[in-house]
């Protein structure tokens, strides 16, 4: 089954159609951190969790083409609301978090038409 990712929710304008990711994804709980500094000097951390929040993150393996096309995709929608159906049918609603995406090249794939072969990962925040 392939993994669709469709934007802005819930008008659905863009369509992105990649293939299954690989092996070894990701859901943690968001939260983010902050320290400050008390006025003698002692540090203080306190952690906020975004009301148990799921970041999700999928790996892909796919041609120059493609990976440039979800480039795009992630600069057009970041910030706002998507849908993103992962290869297992389940359907998460949130925010790209991250921003710019990154390709790492993975060598080069005889038989497709550009021949190279890019690594990047998806990344979304699920919207409670």
């Amino acid at each position: 089954m392939s993994f669709v990712v469709q934007g802005p929710y819930p008008l659905l304008q863009s369509t992105l159609l990649l293939p299954s990711p690989r092996e070894g994804n990701q859901k943690n709980n968001a939260a983010s951190i902050q320290t400050m500094r008390s006025m003698n000097g002692k540090l203080y951390t306190y952690i906020k969790s975004k009301r148990s929040r799921q970041v999700h993150q999928w790996d892909f393996l796919t041609t120059k083409e493609k990976a440039q096309e979800a480039k795009a995709f992630v600069e057009l929608y970041s910030g706002n609301v998507i849908k993103a159906t992962d290869h297992e049918g389940t359907a998460h609603i949130g925010w790209i978090t991250i921003n710019p995406l990154e390709l790492a090249g993975e060598g080069r794939a005889g038989g497709f038409p550009s021949g190279e072969v890019y690594r990047w990962t998806f990344s979304l925040e699920e919207k409670v």
